[in-house]
């Protein structure tokens, strides 16, 4: 089952055309009927480990792989979730699938055009193929052969059971490090009042750093999320500024607002009418992207640059370069003044 981001794409189920448990002759399997039919659709898998959860999607076109989506949830933790894209998340969905505990799927599409949300922020001209290649050769063929009885060598169970330790080693220092509450941050970066500013970022750290600074410095806030608005709010010393929740996520909270352009706007139009002085934060551009198409987010931001020029203000929005591709990056650079992360 995905989870988190993952769920919210919405990605098309499609035509369930084999489901099994992982391992390395499950894994290798699965391989050989994406290359058969050929595929059009995704590989996708599902894992539960000593509490933690991941899921995966590796996008293929005519068996051919051409994108990777990958999220992981530390276990206690439901503030904190991990979002891979490219070449490091088809790694870590394949390092997941070589677990026996693993659940993998293969999902048929008519046409790729149905993930098309799933593919935003891709890079085309990436060669995933030979990533991929290169981990089934090394992986699960030559692991396969290697002699039984070598000392110098594990055996294939060894070797799967290896890699995933290393995975998931991996998936909780960084998930240790995103869940502390208060890091120190350097802010080397001015700001003027009526200005918007893109940061760009591998993570929401330096935007968060930064609407965290301003409205402990005395602006009022509002900070749209698409973390835990628990995550942005620790984050502050003394103030309490506004935080709302970007999220399909049926909850609870009030402070909730869904990825509709139009609703997100209003949310907006309606804090600068009441704040004279203050900070809008955005911290997922890819996500409103997704949510919705890029031509739509590009005259949603330019209005919103608009509105802030105008008063005394400063918007931020938070974006991972690498999920955007350079004419996009291009164009949404020229409307807004770029901060890149230290």
């Amino acid at each position: 089952m995905l989870v988190g981001a993952l769920a919210e794409i919405s990605i098309p189920a499609g035509d369930v055309v084999d489901q099994r448990y992982g391992g390395q002759e499950s894994f290798r399997i699965v391989m050989e009927k994406v290359r058969s039919l050929p595929l059009t659709g995704y590989m996708q898998t599902g894992l539960a480990l000593e509490g933690h959860d991941s899921s995966g999607v590796i996008i293929f076109e005519a068996g051919r792989p051409i994108f990777a989506i990958y999220s992981f949830r530390p276990s206690g933790n439901e503030t904190v979730e991990i979002i891979y894209r490219g070449e490091r998340a088809m790694e870590f969905v394949c390092g997941d699938s070589l677990y026996a505990n693993s659940i993998i799927e293969l999902h048929k599409v008519k046409d790729i055009k149905e993930l098309e949300r799933a593919l935003r922020g891709r890079d085309s001209s990436r060669d995933f193929a030979h990533a991929l290649d290169n981990f089934v050769q090394t992986r699960v063929i030559d692991g396969r052969e290697a002699p039984k009885q070598a000392a110098s060598h594990r055996s294939p169970s060894g070797e799967a059971d290896s890699l995933s330790a290393a995975i998931l080693d991996f998936h909780l220092r960084n998930a240790k490090d995103k869940a502390s509450p208060r890091r120190t941050m350097e802010i080397n970066v001015e700001l003027t009042e009526g200005d918007s500013y893109l940061v760009e970022e591998t993570n929401r750290d330096y935007s968060h750093g930064i609407f965290a600074y301003l409205v402990d410095q005395g602006m009022n806030g509002l900070g749209i999320t698409r973390s835990n608005p628990k995550v942005l709010r620790s984050r502050m010393e003394k103030a309490t500024p506004t935080i709302m929740w970007l999220t399909d996520h049926e909850t609870k909270s009030s402070e909730r607002v869904t990825p509709s352009l139009e609703k997100i706007m209003v949310v907006i139009e309606e804090y600068l009418a009441n704040n004279e002085r203050g900070v809008v934060l955005i911290d997922d551009l890819q996500y409103l992207i997704s949510s919705n198409n890029f031509d739509g987010a590009v005259r949603f931001i330019r209005s919103l640059v608009d509105k802030i020029s105008e008063r005394k203000s400063i918007f931020l929005l938070s974006v991972d370069p690498n999920s955007l591709t350079a004419q996009e990056r291009s164009i949404i650079e020229r409307e807004m003044n770029v901060v890149q992360s230290r």
